[in-house]
Formats: C-alpha cells, structure tokens, sequence
C-alpha cells in the first residue's frame, strides 16, 4: 500500500518530471527531479543523457552536472569513469599538446584503471607514451592479442627512431666534413622512406638554402670583404649581381663580360653614364691593371689583381675597400684553390684547415655562414650570410 499512496500522493515536480523525461528533456527531467528531493533519479537521468548524446561536449555536460550532484560514492565513480572516456575521446580526435593537456589526459586514465576499464586507460596512456603503464593495463585487460601488437609496433618505432638517428648523425658527418652533397644526399635517401618526418625535411631544407648557388658569394679573406664571382656577365650596381653602393650608382649600372681577350667592363645603361679615368665610355674596356672606372659622380672602382685573380676594388664610394673578385677557372688563395661547378662553390684545402672548429683535409662545399681556419697555413676565410 506504501507503494501505492507514494504515487498517489506525488508531487507535481515529480510528475512533470517523468513527463520531460519521456519527451526527452533531459535537462528539465534532471532539475525537475531534484527540486522533487530525488537526486538519484536526476542523476540517473543525467547518466542516460550522456549515454545518448550526439557529442562529446554534450557528454561532458551530461556528465559534469551528475557527478556535481551524486549522493553516494558509486554513483560519482560511475560518473567519472564515464567523464574519462570523454576526455579520452577528445584526446583521440586532437592529441595533447600542452602540460594541461597531458594532465588531464592522465587523470582520466588514472581514473579508468582505478574503476576496472583497462582497455580505455590503456588507450589513454598510449597517447601519454606511457609504455609501462599501457602494458600494465592490457595485460590486466585480458587483451593479450592487443598487447602482443602493441610490443610489435613498438620494436618497429624503435628501429624506425634507430634509422632515423643514424641518417641525421650520418648527414651531420658530412655536412661538418665539408661533403654537403653528400650530406643532402644521405637525407634525402631517408626522407624518400619517411615522408612524413617534416622534421628532417625542414632541416634538409633549411640547409640546402644555405648553399652557394648562382655562382657567387660574398666573403671575407684575412679581413678583406669580398664580393666571388665565378659565373659571366655578371651586373654591377646598386641591385645587380655585384652589389655597390652610391647615389650616382643604378640598380644594374654596368656589365662585367668574359672575351677572347680577357674580361671586359662596359655600361648598361645607367643614368649617371661610367668613365674610365673621368672619361666617358661608349663601348667595352677591358679590365687591366691600374684602369679606374668611374660609376656616377661619388664610385670609382680599380681594376687590379688579387692573389693572382682579376679584381674590381672599390677606391671610391660607401663600399671603400671591398672587392670583386673574378673566378675564371680556379682561384688560388693562401688557405687553397676556389672553384665554381654548376653554381656551387668549392673549396680545396691547401693543407690542413678546420671547418667551423672541425679539422678537414677534403674539399669543401661551401655553404653561407662557413668559417675556415688555417692550421698548416696561416688565414681565414668567412663565407658571409
């Protein structure tokens, strides 16, 4: 009879509440329910809605509201164990990134092991790279197929990590030895197998930029600035090829050129006209010793030798002292031999020199921000950035 005058006598929260249960109000059923004094019935409620919810940020509100509102310890255990799925969930769909992440990541799986649900901590310490601890709970899952796997994939990643170092301390070997050829090409032998490692790639990348192309460079020989060219015509201005600075100077104020007879200097146009000791040229002249060549008003530059190469010395203007060095062939420099293959630059020691601290005897591919030192000879070379 108790039974039958509780229903009789129910309160009309507690009516209305079933009625917005049945109509799958979740939400009204749950607060109905508790301002009826029955928060294990809202609780229930609040359980079942999670259950059914379309997403997981719907879930986890489901799921937040009953373990706020649990009377027993069983029942905030349950909601729990059910909130760390959620977040293991979410983890799946967007890995952790941040210490927060991690954390909560690795609450949720605390949580699952501790009420029974070793296949979902499992998975959650899997994303945490907590290999003990995954283990620990497949094992304890029964799920040994999975732990045989996961031992398998976990040899693979470990040969695969292996590989992966010795192409990056191999590509290092080179690339410290001067062989950046094949350095490159070490790496490049890795990454045609793992196209996903961006990590290597960029490096690849990063250093190939770095690399002297197009046939010249700029560098400082024993404190000298110099300006390597090993590829004609070359331009010489303001923004050409060669860069020399003054007012008078165009963006590409005249033209260096190879000729049967030697290297030639002619105008390209320029606005301000260049001279050849103060007088106008109409034609090509070639670069001989001691010729002045006047580029505008306020820039002369001085043909002459240096260390047996044909150069252009800035006598005159904002870049006083700095020079255009020619490369026809080779270029015999006291610390050794500059040669330009396909736009490369290569540098052949004379005796022993260290490259960036690293004792090297082989030939070198330059590479922009390079330093070699002397060790038989005295000297230094920079290949500037």
């Amino acid at each position: 009879m108790s039974g039958f005058w509780s229903k009789l006598f129910r309160s009309r929260a507690e009516v209305e509440a079933e009625r917005a249960e049945v109509e799958g109000r979740f939400d009204d059923a749950a607060r109905l329910y508790v301002e009826a004094g029955q928060r294990d019935e809202a609780f229930r409620v609040l359980v079942q809605a999670a259950e059914g919810a379309e997403s997981l940020t719907r879930r986890r509100d489901y799921l937040s509201r009953a373990i706020a509102i649990a009377r027993t310890d069983a029942q905030r255990d349950v909601a729990r164990a059910s909130l760390a799925r959620v977040v293991v969930a979410e983890y799946e769909a967007r890995p952790p990134t941040s210490d927060d992440d991690r954390i909560r990541l690795h609450e949720a799986a605390t949580d699952l092991e501790r009420a029974g649900h070793f296949r979902e901590a499992a998975t959650a310490y899997k994303q945490l790279a907590d290999r003990e601890a995954m283990e620990r709970c497949l094992v304890a899952s029964g799920d040994i197929d999975s732990f045989e796997k996961e031992a398998t994939e976990a040899q693979d990643q470990e040969r695969t990590r292996l590989r992966r170092r010795n192409a990056i301390e191999t590509f290092e070997g080179f690339w410290s030895a001067g062989d950046r050829e094949g350095a490159l090409s070490a790496l490049d032998a890795w990454l045609r197998q793992n196209t996903e490692d961006h990590e290597a790639r960029a490096l690849a990348d990063e250093r190939r930029s770095t690399l002297v192309d197009r046939g010249r460079f700029d560098a400082r020989l024993d404190g000298t600035v110099l300006s390597v060219v090993g590829v004609l015509p070359c331009t010489v201005g303001r923004e050409a090829g060669v860069i020399v600075r003054g007012a008078g100077v165009s963006r590409e104020h005249c033209i260096v050129e190879a000729s049967p007879e030697g290297l030639t200097l002619r105008d390209n146009g320029s606005r301000n006209g260049t001279t050849l000791r103060g007088i106008a040229m109409s034609g090509a002249v070639l670069l001989e010793d001691g010729a002045q060549f006047g580029l505008g008003p306020d820039l002369t530059l001085e043909s002459d030798t240096f260390h047996g190469a044909h150069s252009l010395l800035v006598a005159r203007g904002m870049d006083r002292g700095k020079r255009v060095v020619f490369v026809r062939d080779r270029w015999t420099t006291p610390l050794g031999t500059i040669e330009f293959r396909g736009g490369r630059a290569v540098f052949t020691p004379t005796g022993l020199v260290k490259l960036l601290g690293q004792r090297v005897v082989a030939p070198i591919v330059l590479a922009r921000g390079d330093r070699i030192d002397g060790v038989d000879v005295a000297g230094s070379l920079e290949v500037l950035r």
